[in-house]
């Protein structure tokens, strides 16, 4: 799993349809704010590249948020992954202590 950091358009980003994350809405509001306000004091996203496709790893709140706000592109850590099942074990492990509800948590 190789890591590189570049600015991604908010377009070519998807949520996979394995997610164990439902950010807040204050969450998101807040980092709508930050986005329209001062953009590059946003944390990175993590996406996951899977078969050329990119999907967000962690930091949903962080993602959302800018989708609500005028930025066109966001500044994202991108980690290869040569499968779905390698993507998905990933985003759980980054993903058991989120900002947001984990519906994982209840069980």
């Amino acid at each position: 799993m190789l890591a590189a950091n570049r600015a991604v358009s908010l377009d070519e980003i998807s949520v996979h349809k394995v997610n164990v994350v439902v950010p807040l809405k204050k969450q998101i509001t807040l980092y709508k704010d930050i986005a329209n306000q001062s953009p590059k004091t946003l944390p990175t996203v993590r996406l996951g590249r899977v078969s050329s496709k990119l999907y967000v790893l962690s930091d949903f709140d962080v993602y959302f948020g800018a989708i609500q706000s005028k930025l066109k592109k966001i500044e994202c850590e991108i980690i290869d992954f040569p499968s779905n099942v390698e993507f998905i074990v990933e985003h759980v492990k980054l993903n058991k202590n989120p900002t947001g509800f984990n519906p994982l948590l209840l069980y």
